[in-house]
């Protein structure tokens, strides 16, 4: 068996517990979801071209901050040549070393996301009011509640969260709600 330790991953991709028959080996996922592979034991690179499900790009490892996606579990054998079903969503929503969204989160996983980033610095009031919106917004349809998705996109831009990463959940956001109200 390959140690997931080879040269051409970079520092952060693998965890800690990635070593013999602990830990997870690495998943190929595209932006959608759609499981490319699960039992990557070496850096897969970072040109992974496109889902033959629905053509969106794969990712070989977080966004955010580049860990490996995670896989199967080290301990399961898993069967030679087996791969994912065509279509298979990832089970996994969120990085398990940073924290943040994967692109194909649902809205759930992105507004806990959201909450969470909220800057401490800003008055309380305000923290309150958008904490307020972003658990309104999961409790809606999107498109029903447009006045509450405007001040949640407004806080954003005021600088309300605090990483760019909020940006990409909140992109998620605002997309859904496009494109609920487009199609």
């Amino acid at each position: 068996m390959t140690t997931p330790h080879d040269s051409a991953a970079p520092a952060n991709f693998w965890a800690r517990t990635d070593k013999g028959l602990t830990g997870f080996r690495a998943a190929t996922v595209c932006r959608n979801g759609h499981e490319q592979t699960v039992d990557e034991d070496e850096f897969p690179g970072d040109d992974l071209d496109f889902c033959s499900y629905c053509s969106e790009r794969v990712l070989g490892g977080c966004p955010n901050c580049g860990r490996r996606l995670r896989g199967a579990s080290r301990s399961i054998t898993l069967r030679p040549g087996s791969s994912p079903a065509p279509g298979q969503a990832h089970q996994w929503s969120a990085c398990d070393r940073c924290g943040d969204p994967y692109p194909w989160a649902d809205r759930e996983t992105k507004i806990s996301h959201l909450l969470r980033s909220l800057r401490q610095d800003i008055p309380e009031h305000d923290r309150e009011v958008i904490a307020d919106d972003l658990q309104r917004l999961r409790d809606v349809e999107l498109g029903e509640d447009p006045e509450t998705e405007g001040r949640v996109m407004s806080a954003f831009k005021r600088g309300a969260f605090v990483s760019a990463v909020a940006a990409d959940a909140l992109g998620g956001l605002i997309s859904d709600i496009v494109s609920k109200q487009f199609l």
